[in-house]
């Protein structure tokens, strides 16, 4: 059974925009699954499967600085047994009002005259959202039990976004590390974001702290140093511990 809930990535295949000329409400535009969705160990949708995705909502941009706005609706899903799934969710971009200043994770420019239209709001191949299975459903997998080998070392890091501690003007994005099975190191860094490497960002580290076989420490990142590198919808990016790297998702869409 796929639980109520189970959120699902999805992954927009084609470039969708404000304007009216190119699309209009109810249009269907392609999609894929951006990874595996996994209940009780067993794959129920697969990464690449097609998501059936819908504009269904659209705001042409104007004048006086307000931008265009598009929305996309997650349609359904089909599970590795050939079931579709209906879906809720999606995605609901604005373009930039040029009027209007700042958010936490990306600054947006206010322009000296009200006269001039906003930006269309653009959707690239790429962007990543998510949507989520709005009632439990049954789907067929086989029971055959599954070989699992272990390729990575025995040590293990995880790291979690602390969003209850995000404050709406925060700077810095906070996180929890934890590092088991391995001696802990205060450098600590984002490494890649999206998948693309780059200039490694210094994560300040708390003292960490001894639970067992693990190491727990608190760490701030410089939202703007990350947020250089984000694009539109959801967006991950990778943390270094010792040897050990692990991804993080951002769970706020751009």
């Amino acid at each position: 059974m796929i639980p109520s809930g189970t959120r699902i990535f999805g992954e927009l295949q084609e470039e969708v925009t404000s304007d009216v000329k190119e699309f209009e409400v109810g249009e269907f535009v392609t999609g894929r699954v951006w990874r595996n969705v996994v209940v009780d160990g067993q794959t129920v949708v697969s990464a690449g499967a097609p998501m059936v995705l819908q504009v269904s909502d659209i705001t042409k941009r104007r004048t006086f600085g307000r931008a265009g706005s598009i929305e996309i609706r997650a349609v359904s899903v089909t599970a590795v047994d050939g079931t579709e799934i209906f879906l809720d969710g999606g995605y609901d971009r604005k373009g930039e009002n040029r009027v209007v200043l700042s958010s936490t994770l990306a600054a947006l420019v206010a322009w000296p005259t009200l006269f001039i239209k906003g930006r269309e709001a653009v959707l690239g191949p790429g962007t990543v959202f998510d949507a989520s299975v709005p009632a439990n459903t049954n789907i067929a997998v086989s029971d055959t039990p599954r070989q699992t080998i272990r390729l990575t070392a025995l040590s293990d890091l995880t790291v979690d976004v602390l969003y209850d501690e995000l404050a709406e003007d925060a700077k810095d994005l906070p996180l929890q590390i934890e590092l088991c099975d391995q001696s802990w190191s205060n450098d600590v860094r984002v490494t890649s974001v999206n998948d693309a490497s780059i200039k490694p960002i210094e994560i300040e580290i708390a003292d960490a702290v001894a639970e067992g076989n693990c190491q727990v420490a608190r760490g701030l990142v410089d939202l703007k140093d990350l947020s250089e590198h984000f694009a539109k919808g959801i967006n991950r990016f990778s943390v270094t511990v010792a040897d050990q790297t692990t991804e993080v998702i951002l769970d706020v869409e751009m």
